[in-house]
C-alpha cells in the first residue's frame, strides 16, 4: 500500500476519487467535504456526512441546552418558541446547500436582527440568506402578536451562541452541521 495522497505520512487505504489516489481514513474523515471536494458518489462521503451530522447534532443539543434553560427562565416558553423558529428557518435555508457557511448564516441572522430594530438604518441589499430568514420571521410575525424586543433579545443570544460554535474560520460549518444534526435527530 502506498502513502496517503493527502498527508503523505500514513498508509492510504481508501480510494479517493477527488484526489485520484489512496487516502488514509483519518485524512478522509477530517477533510471530507471541506479541504477535499468530494464527489457525492464517493462511497465514504454520504455515510460520513450523515455520521458527522448525527454526532454534531447530539453535541450541539447538549451545548444548546443552557441557552434554552436561560431563555425559559428569563422570558418563558415564548422565548424558546422564537429560538426554535429561528432554528427551523436556518435549517430550511442550509440543509440542502452544501456551500452555506456559518458566517453566511449568522450574517443573515444579524440582518434579520437589524430589520427588527426600532431604528431604520439604510443598508445594502439583503443577502439571499437574510431574505429567506426574514420571509419566515415576517410571515410568523403577521400571524402572531409577538414582542419585537423579545424577538431581538432571543436573536442576540442565538447569534452569540452561533458565533461561539462557529469560531473565526470563514468556511466553518460547525454551527450549521450541529443544527441540522440536532433537528434531524430530534424532529425527524
Amino acid at each position: 500500500m502506498g502513502r496517503c495522497v493527502y498527508c503523505h505520512q500514513r498508509k492510504g487505504k481508501r480510494p479517493c476519487p477527488a484526489l485520484a489516489g489512496l487516502i488514509c481514513s483519518i485524512c478522509c474523515g477530517t477533510h471530507r467535504g471541506r479541504a477535499i471536494a468530494c464527489p457525492t458518489d464517493c462511497i465514504y462521503y454520504i455515510p460520513g456526512v450523515a455520521y458527522q451530522q448525527e454526532r454534531s447534532g447530539h453535541l450541539f443539543f447538549k451545548a444548546r441546552q443552557p441557552l434554552y434553560d436561560a431563555l425559559y427562565r428569563a422570558h418563558g416558553e415564548r422565548a424558546v418558541v422564537i429560538l426554535n423558529l429561528m432554528d427551523f428557518a436556518c435549517y430550511s435555508y442550509g440543509v440542502n446547500r452544501s456551500t452555506v457557511s456559518d458566517q453566511e448564516l449568522l450574517a443573515g441572522l444579524e440582518e434579520v436582527r437589524a430589520k427588527l430594530s426600532p431604528l431604520t438604518v439604510p443598508a445594502a441589499a439583503p443577502s439571499a440568506c437574510a431574505q429567506h430568514l426574514w420571509g419566515v420571521v415576517e410571515t410568523w410575525l403577521k400571524h402572531e402578536q409577538w414582542d419585537r424586543e423579545l424577538v431581538r433579545s432571543v436573536l442576540d443570544q442565538a447569534i452569540a451562541f452561533g458565533r461561539a460554535i462557529a469560531g473565526e474560520e470563514l468556511a466553518s460549518r460547525l454551527f450549521l452541521t450541529g443544527l441540522i444534526g440536532m433537528i434531524d435527530e430530534r424532529f425527524p
